[in-house]
């Protein structure tokens, strides 16, 4: 075989374990293994016991150079190695960084570090508290002067309050995923960092009291945006779209609020044409509960609306699902989406 297949075989393995594995195996993958242009993955989700040896400390300092991502899901790992190291500028090609099941404090350390890594573009940040600090995590990857991917996970409980409004303070990402529970005030701040933002992606946005956008927050480079789930009722989501996603090709959302406006189809349509004038693909999904002995008639003249010329046009199309088996209410499933696109679990991606 080619040096190229076992090129792409390496792409999956961890470096140490190529090396341990082939270095020594002749001449030829000897040669493979050490050859100065092979990038190196550094990919560890346990704790093993030569990840404390010295061996392969050496390994990574040796090889530092090459290492082009790190996968870390190991807080052992992470204090008693990574952090020794990761701060050498010797790690010049550095592009993608995953710290999961990590804590807090180390985190933050950690992160205060990474400003003199020039190429690293994706990170992905999974704590493991119960109570974090995004405030301070958020001021720290806003600094990382490369960076185009981030994704940021919790479970726990957020402190992000403080994190404030930003005026003259700008990073550089361009695909954003919110991996938790995030309300609309703080979805804001965190968009007034990213003015260079293309996707959006957030797990579930919730509503505040009032949605008023006191400072102006750039998104005239947003196209796409997926709210997995969605608890503002259409009045605020309105807003939203109004302030925020004008430019927009792509919107996918899953609605939880109950709100039976988001099947007005009418004010959908005065909506795009007026604010959204670039949409393309337009998914959501509308759950209603509906009592067994109420008509399901009402639904049905909203839902007629969708088949007018302007949502015909855009082959834009309604599915709708009626559940039954639910007791003691009835499932009504609304679904809007182009037919070439049509998949029923995007709200999964």
């Amino acid at each position: 075989m080619s040096n190229e297949i076992f090129y792409e075989i390496f792409d999956y393995l961890d470096g140490f374990d190529i090396f341990y594995t082939f270095s020594k195996l002749n001449i030829r993958f000897n040669h493979l293994v050490n050859h100065s242009f092979l990038p190196i993955k550094i990919y560890r989700s346990t704790s093993f016991n030569h990840i404390v040896d010295m061996h392969y400390q050496q390994f990574v300092i040796d090889n530092a150079h090459r290492i082009i991502s790190f996968y870390i899901d190991d807080e052992l790992c992470m204090s008693s190695f990574f952090l020794l190291y990761i701060y050498c500028a010797l790690f010049n090609r550095l592009e993608s960084l995953v710290l999961k099941n990590i804590y807090c404090n180390t985190c933050i350390s950690l992160l205060s570090d990474l400003t003199i890594l020039p190429r690293l573009f994706s990170l992905k940040v999974d704590p493991r508290d119960r109570v974090i600090r995004f405030n301070e995590i958020y001021s720290l990857i806003f600094r990382l002067p490369a960076l185009k991917y981030n994704k940021v996970s919790a479970s726990g409980q957020l402190l992000i309050d403080s994190l404030p409004y930003s005026t003259d303070k700008f990073s550089l990402i361009e695909h954003l995923i919110i991996d938790y529970t995030c309300d609309v005030y703080n979805l804001l701040k965190i968009l007034s960092y990213t003015p260079r933002l293309t996707h959006l992606t957030c797990k579930y946005l919730t509503s505040t009291e009032s949605i008023i956008l006191e400072m102006p927050v750039n998104t005239s480079n947003l196209k796409y945006v997926f709210l997995r789930q969605c608890s503002l009722d259409f009045d605020q989501f309105e807003i939203l779209i109004k302030k925020l996603f004008s430019q927009i090709e792509i919107l996918r959302f899953v609605t939880t609020n109950g709100d039976t406006s988001y099947l007005d189809a009418d004010r959908w349509e005065r909506l795009i044409l007026r604010y959204m004038p670039h949409l393309q693909i337009l998914n959501f999904k509308d759950s209603e509960p509906v009592l067994r002995q109420f008509t399901l008639r009402p639904y049905y003249s909203k839902l007629n609306r969708f088949i007018s010329s302007f949502w015909i046009q855009r082959k834009w199309f309604l599915e709708l699902k009626i559940c039954t088996s639910s007791f003691p209410s009835t499932i009504i499933v609304c679904s809007i989406q182009p037919l070439k696109y049509f998949d029923e679990n995007f709200l999964y991606e």
